[in-house]
This record gives structure tokens, C-alpha cells and sequence, in this order.
């Protein structure tokens, strides 16, 4: 026998598969020396593992960020597109005194590849900070203190942070080769009145999105997932499925900016009688020149969206993290026992249950008696049917049992009591018995458990049980004093509640002391807790939670700009309002409507359009990389209270900016506005 010891520390993800490698050729060449030599003990199963959670990890991580890629690209767009609407009047002056299109680009070019190649530069080290903070995530917007990851900036870093710029320095070229294609006179034209509807409504984009948003959809739902399985257990992905959340939160939005005027018109038309002066004439403006107010209701939409997406793909993900933990266990510990075999008389003989509560940390106990020989027969048939049967003790295991009000169509001490009242009453999966063999509630069933045969009735319907899986095929549970009197006593398990302070590892070795037998103790708290600290779950809430946060940052730095833009284009209209006899109190009530109603309008519709998507498309993101991975089904859980933290921070930003634009308001002298006006054009 030979050894041979590696160093641990020297094997990286990016490097694996050589070592992967390496190790296949010394298997073929030591055999070629020797024969029938073989390697006895390998990492080669460890890095097959790596392979398949790095499969789902990447695919994960792509869903979860490619939402933020896209906000932060609309950012840009629309941040650039402010900047480019303050200089058109002299991108126009340009264009009519000779400077060509391409020369004016090439100012932004030359702008842009300025700021892109000091972001490149430094992109990379901040992205490490970033992927620090994700490292040390204990569950959605909660971090600990974990040790740092072994990051290391290399070539590779800097090329995507140079793809990166490229796609902004883009982002940040599409409003000014609008605006370059402006004379003086054209220009004047398009900001007399914007009667033009934007470049993708003309040309259905929207339309065409939302088709392609639909169409992927139907596709996951004939897929029922995400991935797919090959008949070698390769793992499969469609790249385009994965954006479809994305596209379809795009989609609808997009598709709103096209009823936004009409919408905005009818409520002009509608309250023109009763609205006062500042909603109405706050309604006409929006009304007039749309697309002005189109970019910050796309950007409130999208962004809340995405945070509430986020928000309630992190409480969904980390409600099922901690549901399969306690549907493997099946409650807080779960001791595995066996008592006293006695040879001659062929019998098994145990302590009573009741002395676990002897131990003063076991708060609560219930036996569970598992048999995977048992067996039924099909009405009308002779062949026997292989069911999993549960035993329970009724009233204790109701008080123990981890339960989902989704596993039965009746309560769980409605079933309890069904098995408790009559010692011959039986629960059955209702997939197999009432879907499959169309037998009802009140139904005889013989069950069978070696040579012998027990007598039931279905009294109950069940979809899922705790500690069973749909794989391991149908199950029934019964009553397991009936069982015991006819079958004799054998091992079971024994569910616990027990005291939070202790671990059921501990407890197996105070029971030990106790003259009982537990072979193997799980504790679930203990495992949801080391769960945590798994690559996949500290990736998927550290990506969610850096979103979440990138997402209200852009929402209320996108508004503060918006607002203060909007306040210098519009200084000229403000001024002649403030001649024409408008008060102060009225311009700032215009002021005040106009965005408040924007911003009501984006946080509803985003909140909603955010909620939507996550309730049609979360159900799919129930990936794992282990065969169980779909049990429990995920629960959709909305996380308004991390929504709300998106509305206590942006009302707080709202509270401030509103007070300082109407003191800016106040202080407008009308012949400089107009003035101001006439230079921006």
C-alpha cells in the first residue's frame, strides 16, 4: 500500500479539474505498471459534488444578478439621458454651426472612456469587497462574522470589469446619438411639443417583449423547471430561460409606459372640473410631455420590482432551507433507539417512552415507527404493492410532529383524531389511493407487513408526511399500539422538543446513561444552523441582499437627480406660471403633485409587478443538488417587512427633498428664470 499527501491548501475552483485529471492518469498509469492495482481512497467524489453545487451555485447567482445588471444599465441610461436632455440645446447649437454626428459621439466616447477606464481600474478591487460582504451573509440582510475569502485579483477580473464599462459607456451613448441627430431648428421643434411616441413603442418592442416573456412562461411550465436532467445525470440549462424573470418584470413595465399618457390624460379629462389648480395643471404637464415622467416611473417600477422579487425570493428560499431541514428530521431532535434483543424468545423489549422526559432538556416526546416491507394489494388484483407504513402513537405525535397545514387536506389533529378514535383507522397518500386507484374516504385496505395481515379503513388523505419522501413511494400511517399488539415491538424513533440551550448529540449521551439505546440523535436546529454556512445558501442571500440594497440605492439616487433635473429644465415654465399669478403655495403644489404621484404611482406598481413575478416564477427557482431537493414544495412568502424598509428610507428621502424644492420655489425671481430658460432651450 502506498500513500501519498497532497496540500489541501492548493486546490482552488479554479484548478480542480486538472488535479481531477492528474488523478485519472496516476489510476491509468499505476495499473499499467501493476496490474489490478486500484486507488483505494480519492477527492475525485468530492470534486464531482464541487461540479454539481458550482453548477447551481453559477446558475443561481446569473438569475439572481442578472436583474441587478439590468437596473444598474437603466441607471446609467437614464442618469446619462438627464445630462444629455441639460446639453441638447448645445449639442443643437453644435450640430448647426457644422459639428458632424460622429464628432459630438465622440465627445461622450472620449468621456466615457475616461471615467469606464478608472472604473475598470478599480472595479475589480471593489467587486472583491463586495464578494467579501456576500461571504460573511448569514441569511437575507443579516451578516456575521466569517472568516474573509481567499480572493485573488488576477487578468480575468479586469476583462469583466472592462465588459462592464463597455455596456455603460453604451448605455451612456444611446441618449446622445438621439440628441446629436437635432439642428437648432429641430430641436426647438421636438421641445415645443413631444408628440413623438418613444422609438420602442413605435416599433412594438414592448409588444414583442412581453410575447417573448409569455412564451418563456409556457416554457417553464411545460419544463417544471429551470434545469433538466439527462438520462446520465448530466445537468442541463437553457441560458435564455434563466433572464425570463427579469424579461418578464421588463416586459410588463414597459408595457404600461405605453398606457402611461392615456391613463394620465383620462384623469386630466376626468377631474377637469373638480380637480384644484396645482393637480390640474400637474396632471396636463404629465400628460403633455410624457416621456419627461416616463424615466422615473420606469426606474421606480423596475427598482421595486426587483427589491421586492429579492426581498421575497430570500424569505421564500430561507422559509424552504429551514422547512426540508425539519421535514428530514421531523421535529427540534429525533433519536434514532433500539432496545434489548432477546434471542430465545425472538422479542424486543424497550423502556418506556415516557422516561425520556426523566431528562429535564427533553420537553416533549412521540415515537415514530417506520416499515418499508410493508405492502398492499389493488383491488381486483393479486400482486402485492409495496407502501411505506408509519406508526403513531396519536395524541403524543400531534403535540410533537413538525407539520405544514399543506401536507393534508385536514389538520393534523384532525387526522390524529381519526387514528385515535378508532385503533383500525388509517391515513393514505391520496396521490396513489385516491388520484391513482380511485378509492374513497370510509374504503377497507389490507395491509400487509411480512406473512401477516392487518385489517384498516381509509379514514384520512395525506400529501406528504415528515421523514418521507414522494420517491420512496406511498405511505400510510397507523395507529401503533394496534400494529404492536399484533406484530410485537420493534425499533422506532423517537421525536423530541427540546430545550434550545442543548444539542440532541448531548442528550444522546445523557439517555446512554439512562439505559437507553440511541443509535443516532439530529438535531434540526443545529443543522439549520450549519446549513447556513453552505456555499450555495451564503451565494444566493449574499447576491440577494447586495440587490436588494443596490436596488433602493439606484431607486433613491435616481429620484434625487430626477427631481433636481427636472427642477432646473422646468425653472422657465415655473417662472412664467409665477407671472401669469401663480403663488408660491401653488408652484410648490404642482411641484409636490407631479412627483408624488409619480411616486406613488412606480412604488405601487412596482411593489405589485414584484410580487407577481415572484409568485409565477420563484416556484421554479426550487433547485438542489440532491435527489429530495423538491420536498417540501416551496411556500411563496412575501417579505413585506423588507419591502416596507424600502418605503420607511425613500419616504425619509421624499420628507427631505420635498421641503428644500419648495424653499428653492420660493426663491425664484421670475425675470432669471426666464432668462435661465431661454439659454437651455
Amino acid at each position: 500500500t502506498w500513500y501519498a499527501d497532497f496540500d489541501v491548501e492548493a486546490i482552488r475552483a479554479s484548478n480542480y479539474r486538472e488535479i481531477t485529471g492528474g488523478l485519472v492518469t496516476i489510476r491509468i498509469n499505476a495499473n499499467a505498471v501493476w496490474e489490478n492495482t486500484r486507488l483505494e481512497n480519492s477527492p475525485e467524489p468530492i470534486f464531482y459534488r464541487f461540479e454539481q453545487k458550482l453548477f447551481f451555485l453559477t446558475l443561481l447567482l446569473l438569475i439572481f444578478s442578472a436583474p441587478i445588471v439590468a437596473i444598474a444599465l437603466y441607471y446609467i441610461v437614464l442618469t446619462s439621458g438627464m445630462v444629455v436632455d441639460k446639453q441638447r440645446n448645445e449639442i443643437a447649437i453644435l450640430k448647426s454651426r457644422g459639428v458632424s454626428t460622429l464628432q459630438i459621439i465622440g465627445i461622450y466616447v472620449l468621456e466615457g472612456s475616461v471615467i469606464g477606464g478608472v472604473a475598470t481600474a478599480a472595479g475589480p478591487w471593489l467587486g472583491a469587497l463586495l464578494a467579501q460582504v456576500i461571504g460573511k451573509t448569514f441569511t437575507f440582510l443579516v451578516f456575521t462574522n466569517r472568516d474573509p475569502l481567499p480572493i485573488q485579483i488576477n487578468g480575468e477580473h479586469f476583462i469583466w470589469a472592462g465588459g462592464a464599462a463597455l455596456l455603460a459607456i453604451l448605455a451612456t451613448l444611446l441618449p446622445a446619438v438621439s440628441a446629436a441627430r437635432h439642428s437648432i431648428v429641430t430641436y426647438k421643434q421636438e421641445v415645443s411639443r413631444g408628440t413623438r411616441r418613444p422609438w420602442f413603442q413605435r416599433y412594438f418592442v414592448d409588444v414583442i417583449v412581453v410575447a417573448a416573456a409569455i412564451y418563456g412562461y409556457v416554457t417553464l411550465r411545460q419544463r417544471d423547471k429551470l434545469m433538466t436532467i439527462g438520462e446520465g445525470g448530466e445537468l442541463f440549462s437553457d441560458p435564455l430561460i434563466v433572464i425570463i424573470p427579469i424579461t418578464f418584470m421588463f416586459a410588463l413595465a414597459l408595457l404600461f409606459l405605453r398606457f402611461f399618457p392615456l391613463l394620465v390624460a383620462s384623469m386630466a379629462r376626468v377631474g377637469n372640473r373638480f380637480w384644484g389648480v396645482s393637480m390640474h395643471l400637474g396632471l396636463r404637464q404629465i400628460a403633455r410631455e410624457p416621456q419627461q415622467f416616463t424615466r422615473l416611473i420606469f426606474l421606480l417600477v423596475l427598482t421595486l420590482g426587483i427589491g421586492s422579487f429579492s426581498a421575497s425570493m430570500a424569505a421564500t428560499l430561507d422559509r424552504n432551507f429551514d422547512d426540508r431541514v425539519l421535514h428530514s428530521v421531523g421535529s427540534e431532535a429525533n433519536f434514532l433507539e433500539i432496545g434489548d434483543w432477546d434471542e430465545e424468545a425472538e422479542v424486543w423489549s424497550f423502556l418506556p417512552t415516557e422516561r425520556h422526559l426523566e431528562v429535564p432538556q427533553i420537553l416533549q416526546v412521540a415515537r415514530l415507527w417506520k416499515n418499508e416491507d410493508a405492502g398492499f394489494r389493488r383491488p381486483g388484483e393479486s400482486h402485492r404493492v409495496p407502501v411505506t407504513a408509519y406508526g403513531v402513537d396519536p395524541i403524543d405525535f400531534a403535540q410533537t410532529v413538525w407539520w405544514r397545514d399543506d401536507y393534508s387536506p385536514e389538520s393534523l389533529n384532525g387526522l390524529m383524531n381519526q387514528l385515535a378514535r378508532d385503533e383500525r383507522a388509517l391515513i393514505a397518500s391520496r396521490d396513489t389511493f385516491s388520484d391513482g386507484l380511485n378509492m374513497n374516504l370510509g374504503d377497507p385496505l389490507r395491509v400487509m407487513f411480512g406473512s401477516q395481515t392487518l385489517e384498516f379503513y381509509i379514514a384520512g388523505w395525506t400529501h406528504l408526511f415528515p421523514t418521507h419522501y414522494p420517491e420512496e413511494g406511498p405511505l400510510v400511517i397507523v395507529n401503533l399500539d394496534y400494529v404492536e399488539r399484533h406484530l410485537g415491538q420493534t425499533p422506532w424513533s423517537v421525536l423530541a422538543h427540546i430545550d434550545s440551550q442543548v444539542h440532541a448529540l448531548e442528550l444522546r449521551e445523557t439517555l446512554l446513561f439512562k439505559r437507553f439505546k440511541p443509535l443516532d440523535a439530529r438535531d434540526s436546529r443545529a443543522e439549520i444552523a450549519s446549513a447556513r454556512d453552505d456555499a450555495t445558501r451564503v451565494g444566493i442571500f449574499g447576491i440577494l441582499s447586495i440587490g436588494f440594497l443596490i436596488a433602493a440605492v439606484l431607486t433613491i439616487m435616481g429620484f434625487l437627480m430626477y427631481s433636481y433635473m427636472s427642477f432646473r429644465r422646468r425653472m422657465q415654465q415655473l417662472g412664467i406660471l409665477r407671472a401669469m399669478g401663480l403663488s408660491v403655495r401653488q408652484l410648490v403644489g404642482i411641484y409636490a403633485f407631479e412627483n408624488g404621484f409619480l411616486v406613488v404611482l412606480g412604488v405601487v406598481l412596482g411593489t405589485g409587478l414584484g410580487v407577481l413575478t415572484g409568485n409565477l416564477f420563484i416556484p421554479f427557482l426550487q433547485l438542489s443538488v440532491d435527489q429530495f431537493g423538491d420536498t417540501p414544495p416551496f411556500r411563496i412568502v412575501t417579505a413585506w417587512s423588507e419591502v416596507a424598509k424600502i418605503y420607511v428610507l425613500f419616504g425619509v428621502v421624499v420628507a427631505i427633498a420635498f421641503p428644500i424644492s419648495a424653499w428653492l420655489l420660493s426663491k425664484i425671481r421670475i425675470n432669471e428664470a426666464v432668462k435661465f430658460g431661454e439659454e437651455q432651450g
